[in-house]
């Protein structure tokens, strides 16, 4: 499985890698929309990670931006932000039709962070 992460924060990037690798996903990361973007055509991810908060752009855009373009991918939000804002966030990718996977907070706590990706892959074995 395919793994398209998107954070402004690097060392962020780096632990989601890691613990996603040890669940044997290939992982892409970005850091900016531009290359986000491209990334979700050219590495057709199975699972997109992204940050609702970053300097260039923000998660609600990208959301918006991955209903427009019909993607598939099983979406988590990794944000700092109140658990609040992230319900509402996954809630409107949902409303967008996008498969939300879940919401995360940060810090990221790396038994919470393995057991979301194992449901993932978990779900997409019974599909």
């Amino acid at each position: 499985m395919r793994l398209l992460l998107i954070d402004d924060e690097p060392l962020i990037g780096v632990f989601i890698r890691r613990v996603a690798e040890t669940s044997g996903f290939e992982v892409q990361i970005t850091t900016e929309p531009n290359a986000f973007k491209a990334a979700c055509t050219a590495f057709d991810p199975d699972v997109i990670s992204l940050d609702l908060s970053m300097p260039d752009c923000d998660g609600i855009e990208l959301l918006r931006y991955l209903a427009e373009i019909g993607c598939r991918a099983q979406i988590l939000i990794a944000s700092g932000f109140d658990h609040k804002v992230l319900e509402s966030a996954r809630d409107l990718g949902e409303a967008r039709g996008l498969a939300m996977a879940g919401v995360i907070s940060k810090p990221i706590c790396l038994a919470e962070l393995h057991a979301l990706l194992e449901s993932v892959r978990e779900a997409s074995r019974r599909d």
